[in-house]
């Protein structure tokens, strides 16, 4: 992940599913962020996952989706 110029890695389980008609096309309808590598502040983050990113953010403490 990285955001508020500092990178670093991060663990999340994140439920997707297919979308009927279109065939290896999923889409991502919830996550839970289970660890993050350091500390980070409040603020806007990117998470690359599977060649897409995805866009959270961070506030107090709650990580919160921007377009999962």
């Amino acid at each position: 992940m990285r955001g508020e110029g500092r990178e670093a890695t991060c663990t999340i389980i994140a439920t997707r599913v297919s979308l009927p008609g279109a065939p290896g096309v999923s889409e991502t309808t919830d996550w839970s962020m289970l660890d993050v590598s350091e500390p980070l502040p409040d603020g806007n983050y990117e998470i690359v996952a599977d060649g897409k990113t995805e866009h959270v953010r961070l506030v107090n403490g709650q990580w919160l989706s921007r377009g999962f």
